[in-house]
């Protein structure tokens, strides 16, 4: 994909440097004479073009799949280009629909209403279309814009409380404080493009506060390169040199979707937002190498010899930069050494940990993340699936101490951990919103799972219930009806309220914890409409016969298996002999289920042999 942008940026070149005299560049009063040299406007493309393909900044938008939406919008707009640069009326429908798919594949290639006009004017003039021509083109391509921004609205519609479009919130200052952040991020394009060392990622306001003066001289340096390139630009339409102008045009029209100003984005400046502003740097550098060449014709083997040096610097620099992104740990390694007070690097190492089965360096990851991150729902939520898959990594299978704690108190204090984080996870999506919070449907959804999860190992049925009911709450809203998941958690949650009580010979001594413990029974039975009033056995018989409905419905889920067996168990510790014949013929069927899933479990065997021994 990227050669073949190359190529393509190679040929949007040549058809806008082959004719162009040195007047296109240095404008009618320069004494400069014709073309001395037919082959500049070669030269010039494709010095251009291997800029475009060698310079380190391209690297992140080439390498990082989460860019692949960059690359694809910005073949189908240089092949729009190619296609505009044909007459007729072909060519103008070819062109908006490539322009449509560009707009499809990322939001960037909106920036093509302003661009086509810019590339039609650069085009030589026996070669430019008419201006009543650019005109249809730029009123098509203005009508694929609006009906993409409907399209898009109505299949991927915005969080109701951000501004329409925007990933989060406009930063402290509104729209000056967005105009600030594009004027210094600016300034750093700039030194980025010239002095392309380091490794370094994302600007966001975590890393790199925007400016809060318009005379900080980030915002300053930016304010001279933005007029400095509207002054030219205007100087060059005025002066009918199309060149000049869209190189110094088209450079800030492509920045004019990621600026943040119109919509804010997560991060207001990164290294792949300048891959679209880069053929039209290469467009400038083009036409600057085939001026020097014709003014100069006795000075192109040394201008030649030092374009080679130059892009060869720039190549090598480009295979450093690709070497981070191997994989996910060397990367983020890579931009904590930029900048280690990127939160987003932590983050990403906390991942490839996760991927390396490396948990417990994963949760460390995660808590220094956080500590840059409080508000973070994303965050909390990473955590929250740490703690979860470690404490699973943590089922005691023996009495072995794990650092001093008995393995089923390890994994407890685990366990509470995810609950306390999936806990502040919802809090920040219930008080920012998802999309705010960096979250979204799936994320959410994952989280309560894992919540209601890790509450229920933990033995908290209250918050167990509590999750399940937002649950239940999301599925009545996304389908209207309860799914069967959340429906079998209510009498599973009523029956283990049962097992879980004191024995009648051993009440609890603690009065709180038994007040709490009445208070819980009596909220989960009620929520599967049983008498709380009830003793334990006789709710326990009305818990039955809806645990075995659940299993009519689905007879092999486990779950609810193992707490109608644990609930017969339970009966059968009370009732023994006089445990009614049907209930015992569930309690042994259930059995032979269990181990059949389970055949290791010693419980389970051992409760198979006491069975067999009984009936002999």
């Amino acid at each position: 994909s990227a050669t073949a942008h190359a190529a393509l940026v190679w040929l949007f070149l040549l058809r806008r440097l082959r004719r162009v005299r040195s007047s296109d560049v240095a404008g009618p009063d320069s004494r400069a004479g014709p073309a001395s040299d037919a082959g500049s406007g070669l030269l010039g493309a494709t010095v251009g073009a291997t800029l475009f393909a060698v310079h380190p900044v391209t690297t992140e938008s080439v390498v990082w799949i989460s860019s692949r939406g960059d690359l694809l919008a910005w073949t189908f707009a240089l092949l729009a280009f190619e296609a505009f640069a044909r007459p007729g009326v072909r060519a103008t429908v070819v062109g908006v629909v490539l322009a449509a798919l560009a707009c499809l594949s990322k939001e960037s290639a909106l920036a093509l209403v302003a661009l086509v006009p810019l590339a039609h004017l650069s085009l030589p003039r026996d070669r430019r279309p008419s201006w009543r021509a650019t005109s249809i083109r730029t009123g098509a391509l203005a009508a694929v814009s609006i009906a993409y921004l409907v399209l898009r609205q109505a299949v991927l519609p915005g969080a109701p409380d951000l501004p329409y479009l925007a990933q989060i919130d406009f930063p402290d200052g509104g729209r000056m404080g967005a105009l600030r952040g594009f004027l210094s991020s600016v300034a750093w394009y700039a030194a980025t493009l010239v002095w392309p060392f380091g490794f370094p990622f994302d600007r966001n306001v975590h890393t790199d506060p925007i400016p809060v003066s318009f005379f900080d001289p980030a915002v300053v340096v930016g304010v001279g390169i933005v007029l400095s390139l509207i002054a030219a630009g205007v100087r060059a339409v005025v002066r009918r040199v199309g060149v000049t102008a869209t190189a110094c045009l088209g450079a800030l029209a492509a920045l004019g979707p990621v600026s943040n100003i119109v919509v804010p984005l997560k991060a207001f400046a990164a290294e792949r937002f300048l891959y679209p502003v880069l053929p039209f740097v290469a467009l400038g550098v083009g036409a600057v190498i085939r001026s020097g060449v014709e003014r100069f014709p006795r000075r192109r083997m040394g201008i030649v010899l030092g374009a080679i040096g130059l892009l060869g610097g720039l190549l090598g620099l480009a295979v450093v930069r690709a070497g981070p992104w191997h994989d996910e740990a060397s990367l983020w390694r890579a931009v904590q050494a930029e900048d280690p007070m990127n939160p987003r690097a932590y983050e990403g190492i906390g991942f490839g940990h996760l991927i390396e089965g490396r948990v417990d360096l994963a949760e460390r990851a995660f808590k220094t993340y956080r500590e840059f991150q409080p508000a973070d729902g994303k965050v909390r939520a990473e955590l929250a699936a740490t703690f979860l898959r470690l404490g699973n990594d943590l089922i005691p299978k023996d009495n072995l101490d794990f650092e001093g704690t008995n393995l089923a108190e390890r994994r407890r204090l685990v366990m509470s951990e995810a609950i306390a984080e999936s806990r502040a996870a919802w809090k920040a999506w219930s008080r920012e919103g998802v999309t705010r919070a960096r979250g979204d449907a799936a994320l959410v959804r994952k989280t309560l799972e894992g919540w209601r999860s890790a509450a229920l190992d933990f033995g908290s049925l209250r918050e167990a219930a509590f999750v399940n009911g937002i649950l239940a709450g999301d599925d009545q809203r996304q389908t209207g009806r309860v799914a069967y998941t959340q429906r079998s958690f209510v009498p599973i949650l009523a029956a283990l309220s049962l097992i879980t009580a004191p024995p009648a010979d051993r009440p609890d001594r603690d009065p709180v914890r038994a007040r709490e413990r009445i208070e819980v029974r009596a909220g989960l039975l009620k929520a599967a409409k049983v008498d709380p009033a009830r003793s334990d056995l006789d709710a326990s018989s009305e818990v039955l016969p809806l645990l075995s409905a659940l299993l009519e419905e689905r007879p092999h889920d486990l779950a609810v298996r193992r707490v109608r067996y644990q609930l017969l168990a339970t009966r059968l510790d009370v009732l023994e002999t006089r445990m009614p014949r049907g209930e015992m013929e569930l309690f042994e069927a259930d059995l032979e289920w269990l181990l059949r899933a389970f055949p290791d479990e010693q419980g389970l065997r051992d409760m198979s042999a006491l069975l067999r021994k009984g009936s002999r």
